[in-house]
């Protein structure tokens, strides 16, 4: 099990937040808790994304803070109330 550091995945909560539905899109690495973000207003963050971001089954994925959740079984990060 990755530990995810609480700070990436609360700049990772800003990030969809201030923005459409599925604008941006956070990616979390099962492997190593590496937090990935994507945009469809920028390219700026598409620098270091892994080919395969989108179609393997080793990363959680969000675009929309209302579906923000994490839960203790996903990671070992302490679940936390954002």
């Amino acid at each position: 099990m990755v530990a995810v550091k609480h700070d990436d995945l609360a700049i990772a909560f800003d990030f969809v937040s201030f923005a459409a539905p599925m604008e941006h899109i956070v990616y979390v690495s099962f492997d190593t808790g590496k937090v990935y973000w994507t945009s469809d207003s920028s390219d700026t963050f598409d620098e270091d994304i892994p080919d395969d971001l989108e179609t393997s089954d080793r990363y959680w994925r969000d675009g929309w803070k209302v579906d923000f959740r994490v839960r203790d079984s996903e990671f070992s990060a302490p679940a936390t109330d954002m």
